[in-house]
C-alpha cells in the first residue's frame, strides 16, 4: 500500500512543484541590468559621421520635406521642420534627472530612444503641425528569453521605487492597420513591471514620466546652420 501511494504521490509532487516554479517565475517579472553607479566616458564616440555624409543625409531629406509640405494644407504659411536645436544645459539637466531616478529604481539606463511626434494644428503659431522629437531612457531587459531595450516610466509607492514600461501604459494608434495597441486603461500587467509583485493599484502609487521634449525648430529656408 505504501509503495502504491508513493508511486501516485511522486508525480503529483512533481506537478505541483512545476506549477509553483512557473508562478514564481511570472511574479519575478523581466530580468534587467541593475544600477552600476555613474556613467563615465569610456572612449571616443563610435558613430561620428563624416562631413560628406552630413551633406548627403541633409540633402536626401529634401524629398521628405516637400512631401510633408504638400500634406499640411490646413496650416497657413506652413514650413516643415528641418532641424531642432536643444539647449545643452537642458540636456545635461535631463540626463542628471533620469540617472538619479534610475539609481533610485536600481536599474541601469541602456539607451536614449528618440520618437518622432507632431504638434497639433491648434497650438501656438510657431509649432502648428510641426514635426518634433521627444525622448525617453531605456533599460536592457530579457522577457521570455528575448532581449529588448524598453522605454519606461518611474513608479513610486512610499519608499518603493521601480519602473513600468511605456508599451504597457501608452495606447499607440496604428493608422496603417486601422487599430491600436490596447494598454488596458494603464493598469499594471504582471509580466511588464519590475514592481509587479507589489500589486499596485493606480489610486495608491505615483508615476513619474521620464520623457523629455522641446527644442527650437528650424524651417528649411535658413538651410544648414
Amino acid at each position: 500500500m505504501d509503495r502504491k501511494t508513493n508511486l501516485i504521490g511522486y508525480p503529483i509532487v512533481i506537478i505541483i512543484t512545476a506549477i509553483l516554479a512557473f508562478l514564481v517565475g511570472k511574479c519575478q517579472g523581466p530580468e534587467v541590468i541593475v544600477d552600476q553607479g555613474e556613467y563615465p566616458a569610456n572612449g571616443d564616440p563610435e558613430e561620428i559621421i563624416s562631413l560628406d555624409q552630413v551633406e548627403d543625409l541633409y540633402n536626401r531629406y529634401e524629398d521628405r520635406v516637400m512631401l510633408i509640405d504638400s500634406l499640411e494644407t490646413d496650416v497657413p504659411n506652413f514650413e516643415p521642420t528641418r532641424a531642432i536645436l536643444f539647449d545643452y544645459q537642458e540636456i545635461k539637466n535631463y540626463l542628471a534627472y533620469i540617472e538619479k531616478n534610475a539609481s533610485e529604481a536600481n536599474v541601469r539606463i541602456s539607451g536614449l530612444r528618440f520618437y518622432f511626434g507632431k504638434y497639433p494644428n491648434d497650438t501656438i503659431p510657431e509649432k502648428r503641425g510641426k514635426q518634433m522629437l521627444f525622448y525617453n531612457p531605456t533599460i536592457d531587459t530579457v522577457i521570455n528569453g528575448v532581449r529588448a531595450d524598453l522605454a519606461y516610466a518611474i513608479e513610486r509607492q512610499g519608499d518603493e521605487v521601480g519602473v513600468t514600461f511605456l508599451k504597457d501604459i501608452i495606447d499607440v494608434k496604428d493608422k496603417r492597420k486601422g487599430k491600436g495597441q490596447a494598454n488596458q486603461q494603464g493598469q499594471y500587467q504582471n509580466e511588464a513591471s519590475i514592481l509587479s509583485f507589489l500589486n499596485f493599484n493606480t489610486a495608491y502609487y505615483g508615476r513619474d514620466s521620464q520623457t523629455g521634449q522641446g527644442g527650437q525648430h528650424s524651417p528649411p529656408p535658413p538651410g544648414m546652420q
